[in-house]
């Protein structure tokens, strides 16, 4: 589980008022999504010690932030995708498929 605070100062959150309860269900949702993306379970990627690896960690902050910062509704010419260095840093982790 990634920290709040971390969190918050990588998303230059600090000055805003945040409902924390609202940001670590973003997170908790993140965590959940960079876990499907790798097509691996929690227990592949965790191993013993019960958290993720650094870098997948990374991917749950980015995740988290680029959500907190497109929360409004948005019309699809609005969208914008995901950083670039999500995909970079999933592809290492990714299970491949024959």
């Amino acid at each position: 589980m990634v920290d709040l605070d971390y969190i918050k100062r990588r998303g230059r959150m600090d000055d805003i008022l945040i409902h924390e309860d609202d940001l670590r269900r973003l997170a908790d949702a993140a965590e959940e999504k960079v876990i499907m993306d790798t097509g691996r379970t929690r227990e592949e990627l965790c191993g013993e010690g019960g958290e993720l690896p650094s870098l997948l960690q990374e991917c749950v902050v980015l995740l988290t932030v680029h959500w907190w910062e497109h929360s409004s509704m948005t019309t699809p010419a609005e969208q914008r995708p995901v950083p670039y260095t999500y995909d970079a840093i999933l592809s290492k982790y990714r299970k491949l498929t024959p």
